[in-house]
């Protein structure tokens, strides 16, 4: 029996319209730079695929394959305080 192991943690700490608020303003300077191309350097198609694409993968957010991940969401300073005593214990133990 094999043993799943958590290769990343992600700590969230913003609320969800701080989220909404960084990927609504992330996708229109992306959507910024299509009109810009189009009205002042001349709307290269290839130059909308490119930014088409960072579209795309901002909205996919691929990630790796294989990897666990745990992500905790709204977590107060003292908690992520506490992880990082347990993660530099465990990490002290493995080195000794």
């Amino acid at each position: 029996m094999t043993k799943e192991q958590t290769h990343f943690i992600t700590i969230n700490q913003e609320t969800y319209f701080k989220s909404l608020a960084k990927d609504l303003s992330s996708l229109s300077i992306l959507g910024f730079f299509c009109w810009f191309n189009s009205n002042f350097i001349g709307g290269s198609y290839f130059v909308n695929f490119l930014i088409l694409c960072m579209i795309f993968l901002y909205a996919a957010k691929i990630k790796r394959s294989g990897l666990k991940d745990a992500s905790f969401y709204s977590v107060k300073i003292e908690k992520i305080n506490q992880i990082k005593e347990i993660l530099e214990e465990n990490q002290n133990d493995k080195s000794n």
